[in-house]
C-alpha cells in the first residue's frame, strides 16, 4: 500500500514552485556529502591496507588524487567540446573528411526495403534472436514481422553472391536507425561528444528536399558538440510507421511527412522531444 502524499510534499513536487528548485538543490547537496564521506572510507581502508597513514590530512590527499586521476580520464573518454573547440563553427576538418565515408541514400531507394521479405529475398539478421526493431510495430499476438535486410546500390551483386553462398546477413532498414540512435543517445545523455574518428550511422538521409524527409523526422549531433552521427538519420519511432498488407505481403509505410507537404505557418513552434 503506498503512502499517502502530504499537501506540503505535494507542493515541494511541483515545478512551477519556487520552493521546487531550492528543495532539489539541498537534497544534491546532502547526496554529495554522502558521496564525498563514502569515497574518504574508501581511501582509508585501502591505506590501512596497504599500511599507510591514515590521518585526516593524508586521508583527503589520496582522495583528491583519485578524484583528479577520475576526472582526467573522463575528459579523455568523453573529448568534452569545452576543453577541445573544434565545432563550435562547425565540424572540423577531420569529420569533413569522415563524414564522406557516410554514404546518402534517398528516401525513394529505402522504401523499396520496408517490407516482409519476399520468396528471393533474405530477412534482416536481427529476426533470428527476434530482436527486429519491425517486430514492435504489431501487437504481440499477431505474428512476428520482420522486414528484409537493407543494402546500398553500389552493394546489390555482392548481396546477391553473399545470398548464393548463405553468408553475410545483413540489418534491415529500420534496425540500421535503431542501431545508431542507440549509441547516439548514450552519448546525448552523458552530455559528452566521442572522438571525430567514431561514426555511428551506416547511411545518412537528405532532408528538406522534395520527396525527401524533414529535418524534424531525424537526428543528427548537436552544433555545439560531436556526438557520433555526421548527417541526418531518420530517428526510429513506433508512431511514425503503419503496417499494411499489399499482394499478400506485410508493408512499412513511414508517416513522416515530406518537405513539400508540410505546412508552414508564420509563428510555427519546431517540432521538438525529450532530446532534440
Amino acid at each position: 500500500m503506498h503512502d499517502s502524499i502530504t499537501p506540503s510534499e505535494s507542493k515541494l513536487c511541483d515545478v512551477r514552485n519556487p520552493e521546487f528548485s531550492t528543495t532539489v538543490a539541498s537534497r544534491a547537496e546532502g547526496a554529495l556529502v554522502e558521496t564525498q564521506k563514502a569515497s574518504i572510507d574508501a581511501c582509508r581502508k585501502v591505506a590501512k591496507h596497504l599500511d599507510l597513514p591514515a590521518d585526516d590530512n593524508n586521508l583527503q590527499q589520496y582522495n583528491a588524487t583519485v578524484v583528479d586521476d577520475l576526472n582526467t580520464l573522463t575528459r579523455y573518454m568523453m573529448r568534452s567540446v569545452r576543453d577541445t573547440g573544434n565545432y563550435k563553427h562547425g565540424l572540423s576538418s577531420k569529420l569533413r573528411v569522415s563524414s564522406k565515408a557516410v554514404p546518402i541514400v534517398t528516401r525513394e531507394w529505402e522504401e523499396q526495403f520496408l517490407h516482409e521479405p519476399k520468396p528471393t529475398e533474405r530477412p534482416c539478421v536481427n529476426s533470428y534472436n527476434s530482436t527486429c526493431f519491425a517486430q514492435h510495430l504489431l501487437p504481440m499476438t499477431d505474428k512476428k514481422l520482420t522486414l528484409c535486410e537493407f543494402y546500398l546500390p553500389n552493394e546489390m551483386m555482392q548481396t546477391v553472391a553473399d545470398a548464393k553462398a548463405g553468408k553475410g546477413l545483413k540489418p534491415c532498414l529500420l534496425c540500421i536507425r535503431a542501431e545508431a540512435f542507440k549509441s547516439f543517445t548514450q552519448v546525448r545523455c552523458s552530455q559528452s561528444e566521442i572522438d571525430p574518428s567514431v561514426i555511428f550511422q551506416q547511411i545518412g538521409n537528405i532532408v528538406d528536399q522534395r520527396g525527401e524527409y524533414c529535418l524534424e523526422s531525424c537526428f543528427v549531433s548537436s552544433t555545439t558538440r560531436y556526438e557520433g552521427v555526421v548527417h541526418p538519420i531518420v530517428l526510429p519511432c513506433i508512431k511514425d510507421y503503419r503496417v499494411v498488407v499489399e499482394n499478400g505481403l506485410r508493408v512499412v509505410k513511414q508517416l513522416h511527412p515530406k518537405p513539400e507537404e508540410k505546412k508552414h505557418t508564420a509563428d510555427e513552434t519546431p517540432a521538438t522531444n525529450f532530446f532534440f
